[in-house]
């Protein structure tokens, strides 16, 4: 899923340098200012994203924490696991 791996490549911008504009995010990550602000408003409706109107930044919210909840160091570190 070609979206799926766009929206993530966003979330792990934001994770690195924080709070960003479309232009920014677009140049940093190689993706159409279009499909970032695509992107970046599906984030904002499922929660993971905010918008900071004043500033016209991008960030993340603590939502994005709930994508690693129930994984453990000994889950990663599992051999069945890394055949994933």
């Amino acid at each position: 899923m070609r979206s799926l791996s766009r929206g993530l490549a966003l979330i792990r911008e934001i994770n690195a340098v924080g709070p960003s504009n479309v232009v920014q995010l677009a140049k940093r990550t190689g993706l159409n200012r279009t499909t970032c602000y695509r992107l970046l408003y599906t984030l904002q409706e499922d929660g993971y994203v905010k918008f900071d109107e004043t500033n016209a930044l991008f960030g993340l919210t603590p939502q994005v924490r709930s994508l690693s909840e129930g994984v453990s160091s000994r889950d990663l570190s599992s051999p069945s696991y890394s055949a994933c």
